[in-house]
This record gives C-alpha cells, structure tokens and sequence, in this order.
C-alpha cells in the first residue's frame, strides 16, 4: 500500500510538474492573458476550447496582448447523408438525405458542422466570427462499410476523399467573410471597410498538422504578416 501511495504521489507531481513547465514556458503576452482566463475557468473560453467533436486551435500573436480561436465541429460516422441534388427537394426535407443510399454504394455525401473564429485582446472579447446553421456543410465522397453491423446508424463511414468544408459567415458583423477547411489547412478570410475607407483583407491560415499559422492583413499598397504556432484542444482538452 504504502509503495501505491509514492507511486501515485510521483503520477500526480509530475503532471502537476508538466503543467507548470508549459505555463511558464509562455513568454507571450497574449498566452499568459490566455491560460489567466483558462486558470480562472472563464466560461467563454471553456465553450470556444470545444466540445464534444470538436476542435479547437488556440493561436497567440507574438506583437500584442491577443490571441484567437479557431473551432471547428467535425461529423460523427452517422451524421453523413446522401448529397440533396436540387434546391427543392432541400427545402422539401432539410434534415434527411434526398434518397436512401444503397448499401455499400460510393456517393456524395454531407454533413452539418460549425466553425467560428473567437479573437480575444487585453484579457477582452474582442470579436466573433461564424458559420453556424444547416446551410454549413462537410462534404466528401465515400461510403457506408455494410459489413460491420446491420443497421445504418451503426455503420462506420468510409471517406473515399478527405472532406471538406466551405462557408460564409452567418454570424458576427455585416461584412464578407467566410472559412475554408480540408484535411491540412484551416483558413478563415474577411474584407471591411477601414478608417480610411478603403478595404483591408485579413487572411489567417492554420496548418493542421504542425498547428502553425500565418496571419495578413493587407490595405491599400501595403501589407503585413505574422506566424506563430497554437495549441490544439479536442473535446475541451490539449491534445498537443
């Protein structure tokens, strides 16, 4: 019993251990306002860190206190339809494939899902961007492996091309903006007006893989971009 003890107290010292070597490993600003909120449990943080299926990546700039979350909602194997081929059979029956597919059969397939962007200044909101709603679409070309089990809710689904997902904003600020997701890069891009009334673009780019991201902001004649690297949380938690 009492070795089970020093083992456990070891388990527990050396998460805790963990823990501290990266928070103090942060030499940002933006990452110290950041684990300040996660510390303190801020409920807005926790929601934008994720839930279950989703993910979420956690982006510090390196020149200001402020950072920002990129979150994306990913579908479950039973949450794949059939692709809708018409606009009316869409608005016949929004929530339902157009046909019944046929076991095993390759087709096109979508299914719903979330993304936003969350950016967060001086400990602040400072802006939200979204794509939220039926119209929000994952889409790739696969199928249903019948072999598994006997009914479709069960079936594991086989993508046959990495699925992807392409939408306009539909909530947050009039403006035009809109995401861009596949299996190897995140990308979120948005016009408005400036205060010299003309337009800047703001373009930010996360590679997936090795969570690292550029961001750009061009007006005018002129431009400026910065990298960094994110954190990657799934289902709420660090994942990397």
């Amino acid at each position: 019993m009492k070795r089970l003890w020093i083992v456990v107290f070891f388990v527990v010292l050396g998460t805790l251990s963990a823990v501290a070597q990266q928070q103090n490993a942060c030499t940002l600003k933006s990452c110290r306002s950041f684990y300040e909120l996660l510390n303190n449990k801020d409920e807005e943080i926790l929601s934008e860190l994720g839930h279950q299926n989703e993910e979420a990546y956690v982006c510090f700039r390196s020149d200001s206190d402020s950072f920002f979350i990129a979150r994306m909602q990913k579908p479950k194997d039973y949450d794949w339809v059939v692709e809708k081929q018409t606009a009316e059979e869409a608005s016949a029956n929004p929530f339902g494939p157009s046909q019944p597919p046929k076991p095993g059969e390759a087709a096109w397939y979508t299914a719903y899902g979330n993304v936003s962007m969350a950016f967060f200044k001086n400990g602040q909101t400072d802006e939200w961007r979204g794509a939220v709603g039926p119209s929000v679409l994952w889409r790739t070309w696969g199928h249903f492996d019948t072999t598994k089990v006997s009914n479709m809710r069960g079936m594991p689904f086989i993508t046959q091309e990495a699925p992807t997902l392409n939408a306009a904003c539909s909530a947050g600020p009039e403006m035009n903006c809109g995401f861009d997701v596949n299996s190897t890069v995140f990308s979120f891009n948005e016009t408005y007006k400036n205060r010299r009334d003309s337009e800047t673009e703001h373009d930010i780019e996360i590679r997936l893989s090795t969570a690292r991201f550029s961001e750009t902001y061009t007006w005018e004649k002129d431009s400026d971009t910065q990298t960094g690297r994110c954190e990657v949380y799934k289902d709420g938690k660090q994942i990397k």
